[in-house]
């Protein structure tokens, strides 16, 4: 077909238990590749030391 473009494929992640899972390649109906990322807590977000 002429001008035919097929639709973009999306970037599915998920956050569960201090980690990013990322679908990076999908092959058919199965995940061919998965990026696992360990996710840094914010600075913001770790108690303060008392002295």
């Amino acid at each position: 077909m002429i001008g035919y473009q097929a639709p973009q494929a999306r970037l599915v992640s998920v956050k569960y238990a201090g980690y990013k899972f990322e679908v990076v390649d999908i092959d058919s109906y199965k995940i061919d590749q998965l990026l696992v990322t360990r996710i840094e807590p914010n600075v913001i977000d770790k108690p303060a030391l008392e002295s």
